[in-house]
């Protein structure tokens, strides 16, 4: 597994604190920071208290009146109060886990098959065996491990191994997974003793889960002390810089004000002189491939694909850096060829394995429309940024 040279740049800009990812020295991922903003991850028992049959979803209360939309797709739930066994019920509680923040026009998403997440390990309730991720290939590592790991799981509990786990010592792997394991049964014993409404478990922030989701980091560099000193506890083995020269802010220092607007901008230039367009809606966001000035000698074939192949690396890196998701739809530059086309969906799909969120290029129509589908956690970077400013304040150049 290659190991990527990895920076973290936390600073203040604009009365917010931006957190950006570099790595190989190229930015991958920006984020506005806010503490205790986001609530995926946390586990609740809460109260249903609306039933749509006709579409096989409900409406649970939280802690402090939350609502959150519930589709009862998993077998195994844990009931805290069930008045109809095997029916969901208003009125019934149940221990429920964000999966996706609320957005302008729908609730929190929540789901039963709740998880707790490591740097090495996941371990989810409802499930069973010991899954491994698919970036990792080693047969006889696997064949090791499973049966020690199986071992750990609670009852109705199965565990991801992550990609991370792979190159980690191995005292560390077995430590984490002892640790979620008595925090999983720690949760499930108490949760039918616990009032309505109750927070079981608060998910570490979104910074520290970005942080810890990766296996290596060079250096963290933040001009936030508290923050440093939050970072140092929780991550010792890292090295954390704070930075504290006040006639060049590190937001100035690493150009991220730039890096915003590109990020907020709908034009994406090309190295070829063909450009892209980046327009969310709220159903999905469309982008559309534009030859631009790239003009050359030969067939337009060649020309054609040459700019949708340039335009698939930077629209993988896009969706990263603007955390783009749900439904994406690219209108490339029609190919003629069907091995053109072929050989555009598979570049596609190789540059999205990359994407620790989890993407994928569905299919490329006859009209050269490609599907794109992308993971959902937490908002788009326009959102945290404000949504409706991001082209009249910060967008244009």
């Amino acid at each position: 597994m290659t190991t990527l040279n990895r920076n973290i740049v936390i600073a203040r800009y604009q009365e917010r604190i931006l957190a950006a990812v570099y790595e190989e020295g190229n930015a991958v991922s920006i984020q506005v920071y806010e503490e205790n903003t986001s609530l995926v991850g946390n586990i609740y028992v809460g109260k249903v208290r609306n039933i749509l049959r006709s579409i096989n979803a409900a409406f649970v209360e939280l802690s402090g009146g939350q609502i959150c939309y519930y589709e009862p797709k998993h077998k195994k739930v844990l009931y805290t109060a069930q008045s109809r066994p095997g029916r969901l019920t208003v009125g019934d509680e149940l221990v429920l886990q964000i999966a996706k923040d609320a957005s302008k026009t729908k609730a929190p998403l929540a789901k039963a098959d709740f998880n707790l997440s490591g740097r090495y390990a996941v371990l989810i309730y409802g499930e069973s065996g010991v899954m491994f991720s698919k970036k990792i290939s080693d047969s006889g590592w696997k064949h090791r491990w499973e049966q020690q790991l199986l071992a750990l799981c609670p009852e109705e509990c199965g565990m991801i191994v992550r990609t991370n786990a792979y190159e980690a010592e191995e005292s560390l792997l077995l430590e984490e997974c002892r640790q979620l394991s008595a925090q999983m049964e720690r949760i499930t014993e108490q949760a039918v003793y616990k009032k309505c409404h109750t927070v079981l478990y608060q998910a570490p922030s979104a910074l520290t889960a970005l942080i810890r989701d990766f296996h290596t980091v060079d250096e963290i560099v933040t001009d936030c002390e508290d923050l440093a000193e939050t970072l140092q506890a929780s991550f010792p083995g890292y090295r954390i810089r704070q930075y504290a020269d006040e006639t060049l802010p590190l937001y100035k220092l690493y150009s991220l004000e730039k890096l915003v607007r590109d990020c907020l901008a709908p034009k994406v230039w090309l190295k070829s002189g063909g450009y892209l367009v980046i327009e969310p809606t709220e159903a999905l966001t469309v982008i559309d491939v534009n030859s631009g000035k790239f003009i050359k000698s030969g067939s337009p074939d060649g020309t054609h694909r040459k700019t949708n192949l340039e335009a698939a690396e930077e629209i993988a890196r896009q969706l990263r850096l603007r955390n783009l998701s749900g439904m994406i739809l690219v209108d490339f530059i029609d190919l003629k060829k069907k091995k053109d086309q072929e050989e555009l969906l598979s570049y596609m799909n190789q540059l999205l394995r990359q994407d620790p969120v989890g993407a994928e290029a569905l299919d490329l129509t006859r009209l050269n429309l490609m599907e794109i589908t992308r993971r959902r956690i937490y908002k788009p970077f326009y959102e945290q940024m404000g949504g409706e400013l991001r082209w009249s304040r910060y967008g244009q150049k």
